[in-house]
């Protein structure tokens, strides 16, 4: 938490509403009572006083408790993300999707018109004519044997025929169907490349009248090729957060993440850590650990980065306060309460971390506490003035 101090600019501002109280109780003798201190922490300011009325109250919301609080980067998530490749030779003659576009698994993604998928129609239609010829050839032979018109040996020829025939039909079927194609297609020699899934496409390195070489990629090796899409399923994604070697025992998987990105400033992104990393950077010294993001409403993007907030192991709950609300002074943190109107209430509260202005309260405060928003500083310093005293 933040050390927050009595500024110039504030002090001169309490003074002047001191001096202020001071000359109007001269001109108005009904207005010279000023706000009481009863106890020792509670303020109660007289009905007819304006002084009050400036102060801004707001209400204690309920929140999470903040353990840690970490910076990472947004990734896709590699368990839903496919890196599509052609697998034959050809030229590009259409691409039907762009980048940005959602797809589902079979959509076509580019065609290409190629001799590989060419062949495969090919042996496929043929394997099919020569199991029929096979199977004619084989019936009628049996209907000669019948009629003692050939002899065994010759059926038996015939029924291996077949069989040999029917074992290459379903080599073809069975390599066009890797191809994504049909016996019943045209032999047009045409390869569609489709989307192995449902998701995004959000890299597209493909045009209309390049080829395609398959035998140019290298597994694995990214530095040596480039993929003609990826589909990824935009809704989940990863964040990657580095970890000192002193945090990481503290941290656990299925912890609970809140990310927040200054891109949607107050917009919380749920999520929880999947994996932690075993490896230390030599440089950094810090570990990789990787959590899962909620992306329902596809704002977060991949490669931004995020600040990421590891909420408590034990599910403690807590309240939020905007931070400016919250005082220290003596080596302690403060809020001040109003209890009913004109009546205001100094609490000393635990506070946890604070993010996008709001700070985190573990002890003190409960949700729907009406707590001053802006105006503590002046309360702070009639407490102050009254010890003096």
């Amino acid at each position: 938490m933040k050390t927050r101090l009595l500024t110039p600019l504030v002090l001169c501002f309490t003074a002047m509403l001191l001096s202020c109280h001071d000359d109007k109780a001269k001109d108005d003798p009904a207005k010279a009572v000023g706000p009481k201190i009863e106890g020792k922490d509670v303020i109660k300011f007289p009905e007819s006083s304006p002084k009050f009325k400036h102060l801004v109250i707001g209400e204690a919301k309920a929140g999470d408790v903040i353990a840690k609080h970490f910076y990472g980067r947004i990734t896709t998530n590699e368990d839903v993300t496919v890196r599509v490749f052609s697998p034959v030779f050809g030229r590009v003659s259409s691409v039907a999707v762009d980048m940005g576009q959602q797809v589902h698994a079979g959509d076509v993604l580019a065609r290409l018109l190629s001799p590989d998928m060419g062949q495969a129609q090919s042996d496929a239609h043929k394997a099919a004519a020569d199991v029929n010829t096979k199977t004619r050839i084989y019936w009628r032979t049996k209907d000669l044997l019948d009629h003692g018109a050939t002899a065994v040996k010759d059926l038996d020829q015939a029924l291996n025929d077949m069989e040999q025939a029917k074992a290459e039909k379903a080599r073809a079927d069975v390599r066009l169907s890797q191809l994504y194609g049909s016996p019943a297609e045209i032999l047009d020699g045409t390869y569609p490349l489709k989307s192995p899934i449902d998701g995004m496409v959000v890299d597209r390195n493909i045009n209309v009248g390049q080829e395609i070489r398959p035998d140019s990629q290298l597994a694995n090796a990214t530095n040596f090729f480039t993929q003609n899409f990826t589909v990824t399923d935009i809704k989940n994604l990863w964040v990657m957060v580095d970890i000192t070697e002193r945090e990481l025992p503290k941290l656990h998987p299925g912890d609970k993440l809140v990310i927040h990105s200054t891109a949607f400033p107050g917009k919380k992104f749920p999520g929880s850590i999947l994996k932690l990393g075993y490896i230390l950077d030599p440089l950094t010294r810090t570990a990789k650990v990787r959590g899962s993001v909620e992306n329902l409403d596809m704002l977060l993007k991949p490669e931004i980065y995020v600040n990421v907030d590891i909420l408590d192991r034990e599910n403690k709950s807590g309240v939020e306060v905007p931070s400016k609300a919250v005082l220290f002074s003596d080596g302690k943190n403060y809020v001040f309460k109003e209890i009913s109107l004109g009546v205001y209430q100094r609490l000393e509260v635990e506070v946890g971390d604070d993010h996008d202005e709001r700070a985190s309260l573990t002890k003190g405060v409960s949700a729907g506490d009406k707590i001053v928003e802006e105006g503590a500083l002046y309360l702070q310093a009639i407490i102050d003035n009254a010890d003096s005293d």
